[in-house]
């Protein structure tokens, strides 16, 4: 449930706050099991969802580091004269390295 005037997030049952609680965990134990609302099989969508967009931005951010970190050290480390195949062996051996 969400405050309409604040949009503090807590549970209509125990009215414990929710605001931390992405995953909905809240409604897996204790008094407000299983009150959520929803099927089994929603909530567990919403989770699946709500992870695969963290670990894509977490991927999105390891790679552009890795490639901004990778291209600043062949520019200072090598020559401009680099072939492009040379490059993208640098490029993914610092990928890969994580």
């Amino acid at each position: 449930m969400m405050c309409k005037n604040c949009k503090h997030a807590f549970c209509w049952y125990c009215l414990e706050s929710l605001d931390d609680d992405f995953l909905l965990i809240h409604y897996d134990k204790g008094p407000c099991r299983n009150k959520l609302g929803h099927s089994r099989a929603s909530v567990i969508w919403h989770r699946t969802q709500c992870l695969s967009i963290a670990l894509s931005l977490d991927l999105f951010v390891s790679l552009s580091l890795s490639l901004s970190l990778s291209l600043v050290t062949g520019s200072l480390s090598h020559s401009r004269s680099l072939s492009l195949s040379r490059w993208w062996g640098y490029l993914l051996a610092s990928v890969c390295s994580y």
